[in-house]
């Protein structure tokens, strides 16, 4: 529905756009189906850094030219002044550069062929004056990183029935449960040189193999909660009254959301330590009263009269906690005052 006068016998809501679909009564033989799906996912090209180690100096060397060559001789021949380890950032790259000991950050964080698999059963059934669905689903994706993941919990119940001859009853819901990976890596981790492992000779991760950034080993160590919840439930009822064309519609309508994001990681602030709790929550409700009359006179004269009240209500709440440098890290996010 497009235009405004069509619209608003659908309420306060219905700016947002309206989709009407009509069914037609069924059977009365209750239909039970199941669906399910697994699909893998392959990036379309990959682009890697070069992580075999003199493959990779050669690179270094070309790309500085104007440093790794002498101006005299057009840029052709190399300056013996120019040090191979000129452009490493930390003394352990240049250690790992001398024993030789490459690693392949592309192979560590990312995942192989991610897969999706989806589940999903359904109960349905329809009369003449009833009709009812409901289904319940689960859902596990990985991503292309190896700590991005998708999981979801999700339900859904509506129920509709002319229960008399003058009151209609529409009832719709859905619930949804999920979680999230904790994305601490980062896309271009997966670039970073070959030089830089993660490790020491003594098999300990380094603090910062590269540079300022911390390893990304390290911060996939962070502890890290990521859950959300979403219910929603609608309900429409219609009653014809005793005058002819005259009905009343009442449609009460509610969601709540939360989210809850709790972190702790020991590299934070310093690696002394840095973690939160963070709890999001929103509510939205709305109640319309529509009272509506239509009636054709005299096969020629069209009334058509519409009133409507509604009331709507939203309400966010934010809580966020947070600790530094803590004496014990034990218990992570779940010991803020140890901070």
């Amino acid at each position: 529905l497009r235009d405004a006068s069509s619209k608003a016998i659908y309420g306060s809501q219905a700016s947002n756009g309206v989709i009407q679909i009509v069914t037609t009564g069924g059977t009365g033989q209750p239909s039970i189906k199941y669906t399910g799906r697994f699909s893998l996912q392959q990036p379309h090209k990959e682009i890697r850094a070069e992580m075999d180690g003199e493959k990779f100096m050669e690179k270094i060397e070309h790309s500085d030219i104007t440093q790794s060559r002498t101006e005299e001789s057009g840029y052709l021949e190399r300056n013996p002044n120019w040090a191979e380890t000129t452009n490493f950032k930390t003394n352990h790259e240049i250690r790992q550069f001398e024993l030789g000991n490459t690693y392949d950050w592309y192979d560590r964080i990312t995942t192989d062929n991610p897969y999706t698999v989806s589940h999903n059963v359904s109960v349905s059934n329809s009369t003449e004056k009833s009709n009812y669905f409901g289904s319940f689903g689960y859902t596990e994706q990985q991503g292309h990183l190896k700590d991005e993941f998708y999981e979801r919990i999700n339900g859904r119940f509506n129920f509709s029935s002319r229960l008399t001859e003058w009151f209609e009853l529409d009832f719709q819901s859905f619930l949804t449960v999920s979680e999230w990976g904790p994305q601490t890596y980062s896309l271009n981790d997966r670039f970073i040189e070959p030089f830089a492992t993660p490790y020491d000779e003594e098999g300990e991760l380094v603090q910062r193999p590269y540079g300022n950034p911390i390893n990304p080993l390290i911060q996939a160590e962070a502890d890290v909660e990521d859950k959300r919840f979403n219910l929603s439930a609608n309900i429409t009822g219609n009653v014809f009254l005793p005058v002819k064309g005259l009905k009343y519609q009442m449609r009460f309508g509610n969601n709540y959301e939360t989210d809850q994001l709790n972190y702790f990681g020991s590299h934070g602030n310093s690696f002394t330590g840095l973690g939160y709790k963070r709890h999001r929550s929103y509510y939205t409700m709305s109640l319309d009263n529509i009272l509506s009359y239509s009636r054709l006179f005299n096969d020629m004269h069209q009334v058509d009269v519409t009133l409507l009240y509604g009331i709507e209500k939203r309400e966010h709440d934010l809580t966020r906690a947070e600790g530094a440098n803590f004496a014990n890290d034990v218990l992570g996010f779940n010991r803020l005052q140890a901070a």
